[in-house]
């Protein structure tokens, strides 16, 4: 019987690595087996089920609901979500949406009507089917520039907005939550926002990138003065300090000076974000990020530095 690695497991079932860590350890959906190293290896037959699962959670069933399911009430719920439907029946489960932009139809369509449990839904099977990188770049970000500019045009107002961010808040504090290493290993990183940085979809979306590769995310949320960020990093022991910086004004160079001085030399300051590429000089000692996969490679590169 062939046996797989978590990624590959993932891949065929249709998951990411993250999603497919929180089934396994919130909800026993799949118990693999580790190697002498304790790698996670999965066989066929639970690739199988783990597909059976994503399919049953994208025709709109709970996880927590199914997970104790044997595999083969599983495979009799899948086909039964795809029969046709009975003559007269009133209900049917929607299709799942086949395309990124019919992600972000959706999830617009739930923002205009202030309903937040189907943007919660249509966002996390998004994340489920997409992974973080995937669900960043085509469904989180095109939605959130639509929003902007239906804002901008005066078609949303406040609320619509402050919905959306919510819901995107927990979403990725739920994919942190679910890719955090649960050994406990691995190198830390802190990340927050500036003073006077209220935007942290960015900042989340780095933590959850670097639970994935394996980090312990320490997450400060928005708005940290630079004393603040620099102290918690030290009490941490954080190997790297990751900055989101939407917006440049006067503020952006003094305050990464700030923490770039109050940080120990040997402590890594990373710096992302739209309006990272705008501040013409970073300050010695500062990396720049300007997307997940310069991020991704920096954070390999000192994953493997010694302490």
């Amino acid at each position: 019987m062939n046996r797989h690695p978590i990624r590959v497991a993932a891949l065929r079932a249709g998951l990411s690595p993250a999603a497919l860590r929180a089934w396994e350890r919130r909800y026993a959906a799949v118990v693999p087996e580790r190697t002498e190293a304790g790698q996670r290896m999965y066989t066929d037959a639970q690739v199988r089920r783990l597909e059976l699962l994503r399919r049953a959670t994208e025709a709109g069933r709970a996880i927590h609901q199914i997970a104790g399911l044997t595999d083969e009430a599983l495979e009799v719920l899948v086909a039964g979500d795809v029969l046709p439907p009975i003559p007269g029946a009133q209900v049917q489960a929607p299709t799942p949406p086949r395309t990124a932009q019919e992600t972000v139809e959706r999830a617009f369509a739930a923002v205009e009507g202030l309903d937040g449990a189907r943007l919660e839904r249509v966002l996390r099977r998004a994340a489920l089917a997409r992974g973080l990188q995937g669900v960043a770049e085509q469904v989180f970000h095109p939605l959130s520039v639509r929003i902007g500019e239906a804002w901008a045009a005066g078609t949303l107002g406040p609320a619509h907005e402050h919905l959306a961010s919510a819901t995107l808040r927990r979403i990725l504090s739920w994919m942190i939550d679910a890719a955090q290493p649960s050994d406990g290993r691995g190198p830390t990183i802190v990340v927050a926002t500036p003073t006077g940085e209220r935007h942290e979809i960015g900042a989340m979306i780095v933590g959850a990138t670097a639970a994935q590769e394996g980090w312990q995310v320490v997450y400060l949320g928005p708005d940290l003065p630079a004393p603040d960020l620099a102290d918690a990093a030290v009490r941490v022991g954080a190997r790297v300090v990751a900055v989101s910086l939407v917006r440049a004004d006067a503020t952006s160079m003094p305050y990464l000076l700030a923490l770039r001085g109050a940080l120990p030399e040997g402590t890594e300051l990373v710096v992302g974000g739209g309006a990272a590429g705008g501040t013409t000089m970073l300050p010695t000692g500062t990396t720049h990020a300007p997307d997940l996969d310069t991020f991704r490679a920096r954070l390999a590169q000192w994953a493997r530095r010694p302490d």
